[in-house]
């Protein structure tokens, strides 16, 4: 089974935990290979160029299947033409967090700090997928600030 995630990842030890089930069930070995890259694109590529013979399996996220395909315009696979689900495996949420010493307790706080300090706020995203999530915040923010661009100001 392809991971594109480093060893000791969330999707890697939840991987890990399905290979287990699947040989426990099967009575067969799976094995975890890890193919991180950004986006897990290596992992995609290596399973859509395999033998479609069933011992090839690519532990997905959504950021490969649905993202990707949005959002790079020369893929070397086709998530839809490519792979076939079988089985969604985990779900995992989407935490805002930030640095303790910020003056902030709640969403509500922090969007009214980031107006006021356009210049001393930022965020960052394990990926590109979940980069998406704080693009989605921000109509939510109803933007006023370089954190969050007015669609004007994203054009210019």
């Amino acid at each position: 089974m392809a991971v594109g995630n480093a060893a000791g990842s969330g999707n890697d030890l939840i991987a890990r935990l399905f290979c287990q089930r699947l040989s426990d069930s099967l009575g067969q070995p799976f094995v975890v290979e890890n193919r991180p890259s950004s986006g897990s694109l290596i992992a995609g590529e290596y399973v859509a160029r395999a033998p479609a013979d069933g011992h090839t399996l690519l532990f997905a996220t959504a950021g490969l299947m649905v993202n990707a395909p949005v959002m790079y315009s020369k893929l070397s696979f086709s998530t839809e033409r490519d792979f076939a689900a079988i089985s969604m495996a985990s779900k995992f949420p989407v935490v805002l967090i930030a640095n303790a010493a910020l003056p902030v307790n709640s969403v509500r706080e922090l969007i009214t700090y980031a107006r006021a300090n356009p210049q001393k706020a930022n965020y960052g995203a394990a990926g590109a997928g979940l980069q998406l999530a704080g693009a989605l915040f921000r109509p939510e923010a109803k933007p006023r600030s370089s954190i969050f661009p007015t669609r004007a100001a994203a054009r210019s």
